[in-house]
C-alpha cells in the first residue's frame, strides 16, 4: 500500500503531506482546487515524464517522498533484485524524485536510479485508470488482453508470438526472396565476382603488409643501417683497439691473478661471457645485413606492393584485416544469389513447417480463450446486474482468424443494456456513462486475479448519477477488499464509502494560490459530503443526509 506522501513545489501545491489507509481512499474537492496534482505526484514518484513547468513559480526545484509498505505475500524483494536494487527493510520503500528546471534526481531506499527502472516498479506495483481509459475496451487488442488477464493465457501467447516472431521472419525473407529482380541478381553477381577476384589477384594478408612495411623502412635507408652497423662491429671486434681486443687483453691478466685471488676465477668466467657476447652480437649484425636486399630492383617492387596496400585500404575505407572478412562475406552472398532459386524453394519449406507449429501454438490458445470466455461474460454480466444493469447481457465472442502477433482470434466484447434489445458489439451500443460501468465491472472482475496491490481511479465515475452513483461506490469498496483504492470522485454516495477521505481546497494567500491536501475527521467529513451533496456544508438538511449516508456505509 502507499502509505504517505510528501509533495513540496508542485504547482499550487506548497508542502504537504497525505497519509493513506490500505482501504478505500477517497479524494475530493471544488474543481480546479488540485485534486489531481495528488494523482500527478503519485505518477511522477512511479517515473512519469517530468514537465518543469509544474515546478512552483518562483522556486527551484519539486520534490516528492512516496512511502509504500507491502504485505510479506507480495514479493517486493524479488522486484528489486531484477532491476538491481537492494532489498527493502520491512518491505518498505521509500521513492524519492527531485525535479529542477534541468534534471531530475530518483532515488529508491536511497539508492540512484533512472526513470526507467521507476516506470518499472510502478508497472507492479500500481494500476492506474483515468477518466477516458474506459475507451480502450473499444479498441480489439484491449479485449483480447482482458480475456487472456482472465484466463491466464499469458504463458500459451508468449510461446505462441516466439514462434510467430520466427515465422515473421520467414516470410519477410521470403518477400525479399521474390522482391529481387532476375537482371538485378545478376548484375550484383557480377560486381560480386569482380571484387573477390580482385581481391585474390592480389592476393593480400595482414602478414604481408607488416613484412613489407618493416623491409621497405630497411631499404629505403640501407646506406645508413650499414653505416651504423659497420660502426659497431669496427667497435665491438673488427677495428684497433676493439671491445673484443681489451678483453682478451684483460682475460690475460686475470688469469695471473688466478694463484694470488680466488676470487678472479669468477672474475675469468665473467669476462668470458662478456667475449661470447661481442663475438654472438657481431655475427647476429653481420648475418642481418647481409640478407639486406638494397638493389633498386627490391625497392621499386617493394614500393609498388606498399602502394598496392596503400590504394586498397583506401578504396575500400578499411583496413586489411576488415577487408579480407568483407572478402568472406561477399563470398557467403555470392553463393546465396548463385542459389537464390534453391534458397526460395528451401525458405518455403521452412515456412511451411513453421506455419504448422504456428498454428498448433494458435490453436491451443483459441481453447484456453475459448474455455475462460463464457466464465468472463457470466461474471461481468453479474457486476453489471450490480451496477444498475439489471436486464443487461455482456458476451465475449471469439472467432478465428489469419495468424498475427496475438494469436488466431478476433474477441469482441457484445452489450446490451435493456432486456429484448439484440446483443451488439460494445462500441456501437454504450454511451459514455454505461461505459464507466462496464470498465469498473471488468476491473472488478479482474481485480480478485490482479495481483497489482494499487489500484487508482481517476473519475472513473464520471457521467454517473442518482442511484447508480451508489452502486458504484459499494463496487468501489468491494475493490478495496482486495487491492488499497484511491480514488478521485466528485460524487457523495462514492465518497461515503471510503475508509479515508482527503480533503483538497485552495486558496489565495498575499497574492499567491495554495492547495491544501487534508484527511478529514469524523466531524469534517460530513460537511464535505453535504458540500458535494447540494453545495452548501452548513446545510442542516444535507448534513443529516450527509450523515446518513456514512452510516449507511460504515
Amino acid at each position: 500500500m502507499l502509505k504517505s506522501i510528501i509533495i513540496r513545489n508542485l504547482a499550487v501545491v506548497e508542502d504537504v503531506e497525505v497519509l493513506f489507509t490500505d482501504k478505500m481512499n477517497v479524494i475530493t474537492g471544488e474543481t480546479g482546487s488540485g485534486k489531481s496534482l495528488l494523482i500527478d505526484a503519485i505518477k511522477l514518484a512511479l517515473g512519469s515524464r517530468a514537465d518543469k513547468s509544474l515546478i512552483r513559480t518562483g522556486e527551484k526545484e519539486c520534490f516528492i517522498l512516496a512511502e509504500f509498505i507491502f504485505e510479506n505475500n507480495f514479493e517486493i524483494n524479488k522486484i528489486l533484485n531484477d532491476l538491481n536494487i537492494s532489498d527493502t527493510e520491512d518491505n518498505c520503500l521509500i521513492i524519492k524524485r527531485t525535479i529542477t528546471h534541468n534534471s531530475s534526481r530518483n532515488q529508491v531506499n536511497d539508492e540512484t536510479v533512472t526513470i526507467q527502472t521507476l516506470r518499472k516498479i510502478g508497472k507492479f506495483i500500481v494500476d492506474m485508470h483515468g477518466p477516458y481509459d474506459h475507451q480502450s475496451l473499444l479498441e480489439d487488442n484491449k479485449q483480447i488482453e482482458i480475456l487472456d488477464s482472465f484466463g491466464s493465457c499469458k504463458k500459451t501467447l508468449l510461446e505462441y508470438q516466439n514462434v510467430y516472431k520466427e515465422y515473421s521472419e520467414l516470410k519477410n525473407m521470403e518477400k525479399n526472396f521474390e522482391s529481387e529482380s532476375k537482371d538485378g541478381v545478376n548484375q550484383e553477381i557480377e560486381f560480386l565476382e569482380f571484387q573477390i577476384n580482385e581481391l585474390n589477384r592480389l592476393d593480400l594478408s595482414v602478414a604481408e603488409e607488416e613484412m613489407i612495411k618493416n623491409e621497405h623502412e630497411v631499404s629505403a635507408n640501407a646506406h645508413q643501417v650499414l653505416m651504423l652497423s659497420n660502426e659497431i662491429t669496427e667497435i665491438l671486434n673488427n677495428g684497433e683497439d676493439c671491445a673484443y681486443d681489451k678483453l682478451v687483453a684483460s682475460q690475460n691478466a686475470v688469469n695471473k691473478l688466478g694463484n694470488l685471488i680466488p676470487e678472479s676465477k669468477n672474475w675469468s668466467n665473467q669476462i668470458n661471457e662478456a667475449v661470447n657476447i661481442i663475438l654472438d652480437t657481431v655475427s647476429e649484425i653481420e648475418k642481418c645485413i647481409g640478407s639486406i636486399d638494397a638493389s633498386s630492383e627490391r625497392l621499386s617492387w617493394l614500393d609498388e606492393r606498399l602502394a598496392t596496400y596503400q590504394n586498397i585500404k583506401r578504396k575500400y575505407k578499411s583496413s586489411i584485416d576488415d577487408i579480407l572478412q568483407k572478402k568472406k562475406d561477399w563470398n557467403k552472398k555470392l553463393e546465396y544469389l548463385k542459389n537464390i532459386d534453391k534458397n526460395i524453394i528451401k525458405i518455403r519449406k521452412e515456412i511451411k513447417q513453421k506455419f504448422e507449429i504456428l498454428m498448433d501454438k494458435g490453436n491451443k490458445l483459441s481453447l484456453e480463450r475459448e474455455s475462460s470466455a463464457d466464465n468472463l461474460s457470466e461474471l461481468i454480466t453479474k457486476e453489471l446486474v450490480d451496477l444498475g444493469f439489471e436486464n443487461a447481457f455482456f458476451d465475449v465472442k471469439i472467432s478465428k482468424i489469419e495468424p498475427f502477433k496475438l494469436g488466431i482470434n478476433k474477441v469482441e466484447f457484445g452489450f446490451t443494456p435493456n432486456a429484448g434489445e439484440e446483443m451488439r458489439d460494445l462500441k456501437l451500443v454504450a454511451s459514455s456513462g454505461e461505459m464507466s460501468r462496464v470498465m469498473l465491472a471488468v476491473k472488478n472482475v479482474l481485480s480478485k486475479q490482479d495481483d497489482i496491490p494499487i489500484l487508482i481511479f481517476d473519475e472513473i465515475d464520471a457521467n454517473i448519477g442518482g442511484k447508480i452513483a451508489n452502486s458504484v461506490g459499494n463496487k468501489l469498496q468491494k475493490i478495496s477488499k482486495n487491492h488499497q483504492l484511491i480514488c478521485i470522485t466528485h460524487l457523495p454516495q462514492v465518497a461515503s464509502f471510503g475508509s479515508n477521505h482527503i480533503f483538497v481546497s485552495k486558496s489565495v494567500v498575499n497574492g499567491r494560490t495554495y492547495s491544501k491536501m487534508k484527511v478529514l475527521d469524523s466531524n469534517e467529513r460530513p460537511e464535505e459530503i453535504a458540500r458535494m451533496l447540494s453545495g452548501d456544508k452548513d446545510s442542516k438538511i444535507s448534513i443529516e443526509h450527509a450523515k446518513s449516508l456514512l452510516a449507511d456505509e460504515s
